[in-house]
């Protein structure tokens, strides 16, 4: 790869065309404008590393890239969080006579003069 001066710039030939050496100085100036800015919409690490990478090069660029994404503290607000698992409902065993009810609900319906809009039905059963 050929590394030249360019317009007070360094700037590396790489395959892909010619990229910006930057300093390590103005990396956070990079990250926050290509990642964090309101036209960036805080990009994913490859997506975010893509950008940087179009324009910029120094060694470890992708990593360094990664490391903010992970570090951004507004994309970890953002995240979602796992839903809580709710197990499937299971019959009660045993217990004593008495113990045991049948339950039904039925509903929404159209509101009625009291205002009810759910019919529950409750058995108690005695054997």
């Amino acid at each position: 790869m050929k590394v030249e001066s360019l317009f007070a710039l360094v700037v590396i030939h790489t395959s892909r065309g010619k990229k910006v050496i930057l300093p390590p100085a103005l990396w956070s100036v990079v990250f926050k404008k290509l990642h964090g800015s309101i036209w960036a919409g805080h990009l994913r690490g490859p997506h975010a590393c893509g950008r940087v990478s179009q324009l910029y090069w120094w060694p470890g660029l992708h990593g360094e890239v990664d490391r903010w994404v992970r570090g951004c503290r507004e994309c970890g607000s953002r995240k979602a969080r796992p839903r809580q698992v709710i197990p499937p409902l299971r019959s009660l065993r045993g217990g004593d006579v008495g113990d045991r009810w049948d339950l039904d609900v039925a509903g929404p319906f159209p509101v009625a003069e009291g205002g009810e809009r759910y019919v529950i039905v409750c058995n108690w059963r005695a054997a």
